[in-house]
């Protein structure tokens, strides 16, 4: 009888063992889900009806201002640049 016992508790604990290891799964590959789709909105940028992303952003003068530029490039390879002034570059 306590053979047959103790088999039980080996089945019991790699059936523990195996949702622990599948819940983990599923934890990571939420993560990483959550984390890609939070990538792509956060460097979207919108101009001109497009969506851009950040390339560069910089302390520089345009025109006869000073402040921070940022460069922006859109999906067929334009490029466009965005005064901020004392604000940091959108994202």
């Amino acid at each position: 009888m306590k053979n047959k016992t103790s088999n039980l508790a080996k089945f019991a604990s790699k059936s523990n063992a195996n949702q622990n290891h599948t819940k983990r799964a599923i934890k990571i590959i939420v993560c990483i889900a959550l984390s890609a789709l939070f990538a792509s909105v956060a460097s979207a940028y919108y101009i001109g009806g497009m969506y851009v992303t950040l390339v560069n952003c910089s302390w520089g003068q345009y025109g006869y201002e000073y402040g921070n530029i940022g460069t922006y490039k859109d999906s067929s390879g334009k490029l466009y640049q965005v005064f901020f002034g004392k604000n940091y570059c959108q994202y």
